[in-house]
């Protein structure tokens, strides 16, 4: 029997909605041919990419096939055959399953819609499953589907084609940690026992076994989202350190090169890099080991982000170290009493500035009178001591900046969560409370701490997905400029599938906080969650904390 869609709805979930729409305007007659291409891309790109991708197509398609308008169910089959010929063993199941072929059956039998199909599509009909018999001889019921139909004379005589016929191999067997030998001979001699102990003792090995299945597709997955992003980073990074001014409005403006903004993009992109290239290093190392083919991407990859990372320190650091030396040497100068004259720093300004810059004219000097002269320097001095006379200290005002420009020390920075102690007589803080996530902030103390005034908690978020996460990150800033803010990383970016029966998974982050004065009781804090599961989902919201005097 036949599930209704509904089925197909609730075990998918959001990704039906997408793929309604992208199939729908890949055989819509009213698409442009051009627009027609790139849904069609896009549904091989799905197909090529995400797991459930090659059922859902081609039973969209095949619903499409029996539309009542003629030009649709025609590009239905133009983007199933185009679909088969980029994607190959991915569709190939699915083309296989008698459900999927019986829509054929309907399109050309007599019996169902046969006379409502149009020549045109039945000849194209025909064409496809022929052009996939010969390409797909290894599936056995496509074979039995075309033979018979040609047995029932629907089918008269194999059709000429103008194209190649697509080589589709046939799909391996997915084996995954089955091709362990060592724990399928053990399995199947289980499997042989009627112990109900050895059956049970079977049935513990296949849960592992699928459990590492798993494991394994959710790293590969993770690997995936890393690199794309690493990809994008690096590819975003060369592209903003290598723009260059269009003109000579650009060369010779006061402004500076970036503003704040772009400058805190590129140091968290330049710092997400730093920190990403180690966990590359693994996955080169990885894929070594276990001769995998992905281990050139890898390498690519990271030429590409040391190539970023170098045009970073040209681009970033080289001039703030010139900048810090050329300071040093006229500090040194002025200290030595030397010629205090401003000199060009790079004689190619001086080149440019020479050919666009008027000739100065020179005024001739006039002598001053000598008592003029004194009289000037004695009014400069007066006017000095004067300023001096009239400006104060406050005391307070400047322990007051003092403090302020305190920041997180290495000495106040614990490693690891377990470092802290979580207090047992304040009330925790739940400031993250959505569907299946929650997030609570524990309030702690770091005993090896050198600043009093650091604040500690202990930020843990627990998932109940169902579904395995990943690419998950949390970020928290203060609103108020009185309060530092500093979340530490966590450990991991991925949790396994939440089972009722397992505990639940969670990730901590210890989240320091700094006032700027001993004055602030009240924080008020930010915060902004990402994480993919099924799909990508971000939360975002504020929150008050009370500091405890």
């Amino acid at each position: 029997m036949t599930k209704p869609i509904e089925f197909l709805v609730g075990k998918i979930g959001h990704f039906i909605k997408n793929f309604i729409k992208v199939s729908a305007r890949a055989v819509d007659p009213y698409t442009d041919e051009k627009d027609r291409k790139k849904f069609i891309d896009e549904l091989c790109n799905k197909i090529r990419n995400e797991y459930e991708s090659p059922y859902i197509a081609m039973k969209l398609l095949s619903y499409k096939l029996l539309s009542p308008d003629q030009s649709e169910a025609s590009n239905s089959l133009d983007a199933m055959d185009i679909c088969v010929r980029k994607c190959g063993s991915r569709v190939v199941n699915e083309i296989g399953k008698y459900k999927f072929l019986n829509q054929f059956i309907r399109l050309l039998s007599p019996k169902y819609q046969g006379f409502e199909t149009s020549s045109e599509v039945k000849e194209k009909a025909i064409r496809v499953l022929f052009s996939w018999k010969q390409s797909m001889k290894h599936v056995e019921k496509l074979q039995q589907v075309y033979n018979k139909l040609k047995e029932q004379d629907i089918i008269e005589d194999d059709p000429e084609l103008e194209i190649d016929i697509p080589q589709v191999p046939k799909t391996p067997p997915r084996l995954a940690s089955f091709e362990d030998e060592e724990k399928s001979q053990l399995l199947d001699e289980l499997l042989k026992s009627k112990n109900p102990e050895d059956l049970q003792a079977a049935n513990r090995l296949i849960k592992s076994m699928v459990r590492s299945d798993e494991q394994k597709m959710i790293k590969t997955m993770e690997r995936r989202q890393l690199m794309e992003t690493a990809q994008n980073y690096a590819q975003l990074l060369q592209e903003m350190l290598g723009k260059k001014p269009d003109d000579l409005t650009g060369i010779f403006s006061l402004e500076p090169e970036y503003n704040s903004e772009d400058l805190t993009i590129l140091n968290e992109m330049q710092q997400w890099l730093l920190t990403t290239r180690p966990t590359l290093f693994r996955y080169a190392s990885e894929a070594a080991e276990t001769q995998d083919d992905s281990l050139e991407q890898i390498l690519s990859l990271n030429d590409a982000i040391n190539k970023a990372l170098q045009t970073y320190d040209e681009k970033m650091k080289m001039p703030q170290l010139k900048a810090e030396e050329n300071g040093l040497k006229q500090h040194n100068e002025k200290n030595n009493g030397q010629n205090h004259e401003l000199q060009p720093r790079n004689m190619d300004d001086v080149d440019l500035l020479s050919i666009f810059s008027p000739a100065m004219t020179r005024k001739d000097y006039v002598k001053p009178p000598k008592n003029n002269l004194n009289n000037s320097k004695n009014n400069e001095i007066d006017s000095i001591l004067q300023n001096l006379e009239n400006f104060r200290f406050d005391q307070s005002s400047t322990k007051s900046v003092r403090f302020q420009t305190e920041s997180f020390s290495i000495e106040d920075t614990p490693s690891t969560v377990a470092d802290l102690t979580i207090s047992t007589t304040q009330t925790p803080i739940i400031y993250m409370n959505h569907d299946l996530i929650k997030g609570i902030l524990y309030p702690a103390t770091y005993p090896n701490a050198k600043n009093g005034n650091v604040i500690y908690f202990v930020s843990v978020i627990s998932i109940t997905n169902p579904n395995a996460c990943i690419n998950i990150k949390l970020r928290m800033s203060a609103i108020s400029n009185k309060v530092q803010a500093k979340l530490l990383p966590s450990s991991t970016t991925s949790l396994a599938a939440f089972h009722p029966l397992h505990p639940t998974p969670t990730i901590s982050q210890v989240l320091m906080i700094l006032p700027s004065n001993k004055e602030v009781d009240k924080i008020e804090l930010s915060y902004e969650f990402t994480y993919e599961s099924t799909e990508p989902h971000w939360l975002s919201g504020k929150f008050s904390l009370k500091i405890d005097k």
